[in-house]
């Protein structure tokens, strides 16, 4: 079978729920911790900026207790890629030796490093958005006077609560939410295991050579490389010929490396090609599932109903309480 990227839909699921219970408990904190009290508006904020590091510490808690498990969701997530990889490949060419785990730990590392490096920026994001709240409110008494404190609280903490904890932005310049950044950090790992496994798996029964699939709506970044023949260990370039088990000659343009196929956009996150072993005994590029219209429309209605759900769940985790 030929190696299909799964987006990381198998793998993902605990890492999720990990940073949804983080954005969760610090939305919560939050609300509670800019509680709209009574009294003058000036001596409220000057109490709520005097709790402002204890908030903070409190913040830095949290993200803590989230790095002691984000560690080891990410490494099974990875790993279990990775032997994915390999299956895919034991199947395509049945009775080669196993490849070597070792590269594996160099993805999980990384992985890793990528989601810890927002960990730092956590207490950043909140502590901002408490400021902003204290601000919007004393701002609001002062230019209209007698105003509803509870009510311009919760405008400005629904506000922060549909942006989500925000601030994190990838290599190519987009900015996410705290949750979505994860997940996508880690799905692009796991497609990246899986991959990279894929490859050592085949490399290890001796060949150098990967097919890539045709994707109905590939991307700009993707599309180029669609039926094209790449090796793996970039020694194997231009035009080849190879002789089928049947004795008949195939000749093929390899177009370049693994390696520099993806520098150029080939499995980008949520990218949907597969790969598959080139032989000349089996030259043709693996072919996609097609999906009808109808499916993938209903698919990203689907989507962007989650996107819309998530969003109400995080107004509603910042709720003042009656």
């Amino acid at each position: 079978m030929p190696l299909t990227p799964s987006f990381g839909d198998r793998r993902i699921g605990p890492v999720t729920r990990l940073y949804r219970r983080l954005e969760r408990r610090l939305l919560e904190r939050l609300a509670m911790a800019v509680a709209p009290g009574v009294g003058h508006a000036v001596v409220w904020a000057m109490r709520l900026l005097a709790r402002l590091p204890r908030f903070r510490r409190n913040v830095e808690r949290d993200v803590a207790e989230t790095d002691r498990d984000m560690a080891p969701a990410v490494r099974a997530a990875v790993l279990g890629a990775w032997r994915d990889g390999v299956a895919a490949a034991r199947h395509d060419i049945p009775g080669a030796p196993r490849a070597d785990e070792g590269p594996v730990e160099r993805l999980i590392d990384e992985a890793v490093d990528t989601v810890r490096r927002t960990h730092a920026h956590v207490p950043t994001v909140l502590d901002g958005a408490y400021r902003a709240v204290v601000d919007e409110a004393v701002r609001a008494e002062r230019d209209r006077g007698n105003t509803d404190r509870a009510r311009v609280v919760q405008r400005a903490l629904d506000a922060f609560a549909r942006r989500g904890i925000t601030g994190f932005v990838d290599a190519r310049g987009r900015r996410w939410d705290l949750v979505s950044y994860v997940e996508m950090a880690v799905r692009s790992a796991i497609t990246r295991a899986e991959v990279d496994a894929y490859c050592a798996q085949v490399a290890a029964a001796g060949h150098d050579l990967i097919v890539v699939s045709d994707v109905a709506g590939s991307c700009p970044l993707c599309s180029p490389f669609e039926g094209q023949v790449l090796s793996i260990s970039g020694a194997t370039v231009g035009a080849i010929a190879r002789e089928a088990t049947s004795g008949r000659t195939v000749t093929v343009t390899v177009w370049g490396s693994v390696a520099e196929a993806r520098a150029r956009g080939l499995w980008h996150p949520n990218c949907r090609h597969v790969a598959s072993v080139w032989t000349p005994d089996d030259p043709a590029p693996p072919r996609a599932v097609r999906v009808p219209d109808s499916v993938r429309a209903e698919r990203r209605r689907a989507r962007a109903l989650a996107r819309r759900e998530r969003r109400n769940d995080r107004v509603r985790y910042v709720a003042q309480s009656d």
